[in-house]
Order: C-alpha cells, then sequence, then structure tokens
C-alpha cells in the first residue's frame, strides 16, 4: 500500500474506534514527517499493522494499542528531532556507535 494511500484509512480507522478526533487523528498523521527516514519508515509498517489489524475483532485491541504507540513516537520522538541541530544528531549517532550504549534523548 503506498503512503499516501494510507493516510484516510488510517484517519478513518481511528475515528471509527473512537481512539481519537478527526483533528488529533490528521495531526499523528502529519507528524510523521517530523521523523527522520528510518523512524518515518517504520512509523508506516505500524500503520499498515493497524490498517489490517484493525478489520478483525481479534487484533482491533493489537491495533489500538499501536496506534497509541504511534501517537506517542511521533509526539516525543518527531519533536525531539525537529529541535535538534543536524551536528548534534550526528554526534549522538557517533557516540551510540561508538559506545554501543543507548543516550538519553530526552
Amino acid at each position: 500500500m503506498l503512503e499516501h494511500e494510507m493516510e484516510r484509512p488510517f484517519i478513518q480507522i481511528c475515528i471509527e474506534n473512537q481512539w481519537c478526533d478527526d483533528h488529533y487523528a490528521q495531526k499523528v498523521w502529519d507528524q510523521r514527517m517530523m521523523l527522520n527516514h528510518d523512524d518515518r519508515k517504520m512509523f508506516l509498517r505500524k500503520v499498515s499493522v493497524i490498517i489490517n489489524s484493525s478489520h478483525h475483532e481479534t487484533t482491533l485491541r493489537l491495533a489500538k494499542k499501536i496506534y497509541h504507540e504511534l501517537a506517542g513516537f511521533v509526539n516525543d520522538r518527531g519533536a525531539m528531532q525537529s529541535r535538534l541541530t543536524p551536528e548534534k544528531i550526528d554526534s549522538r549517532k557517533a557516540f551510540r556507535e561508538e559506545t554501543g550504549q543507548p543516550i538519553d534523548e530526552a
């Protein structure tokens, strides 16, 4: 499913299942553009799971859980990444590669 084809089903599923209203569903979708390339790919993979899972009663709870993870992810990670300079992001990546340790991105 192409990215532009995912937007409407994602928003519609969020609203129909009362996970959020139209405005907030659209905000979550739009904030994906604040994520870096790898995080945006992860976002779209999870949206695909939400869309596919929502068609089956047995997996609807999984879709809801993933939606809430996504909403938090774009609010926290996207906002943080948009404030960091490219130099700061590069230094964090270098630190992680050299030490193998995660860094506190809060």
